[in-house]
């Protein structure tokens, strides 16, 4: 039976759970004057959507992501995904959109 995953005594996973583990630490212990110790993670993630909601579509794309999960290579580009915001009128654009016209039902 063929193998799968890395080859035996490949240290990449043990090195991505460092820094995983690094990151982690940074984020609870961070502060500053104006960012309480233990909030820099939801800093960060109010500033994804500020961005977003600026018009920036690596924002989108990492809001879509993180909600969805990431669009496989193998849909040839052939979906179109959008964010939409409750409340919101508008569709945001997550992927890049190659057809002419994109029709959105509202609710």
């Amino acid at each position: 039976m063929a193998r799968v995953g890395a080859p035996l005594g490949s240290r990449n996973a043990a090195k991505g759970k460092e820094w995983l583990e690094a990151v982690r630490y940074a984020l609870k212990r961070y502060e500053t004057d104006d960012i309480k110790r233990g909030h820099a993670l939801k800093r960060i993630a109010l500033r994804v959507v500020e961005d977003a909601l600026a018009g920036k579509p690596e924002a989108w794309r990492e809001i879509s992501e993180r909600l969805d999960g990431k669009v496989s290579a193998g849909d040839g580009g052939s979906q179109v995904r959008v964010l939409v915001l409750r409340g919101n009128t508008e569709a945001i654009p997550i992927a890049p959109i190659d057809v002419e016209s994109v029709q959105i039902d509202s609710e």
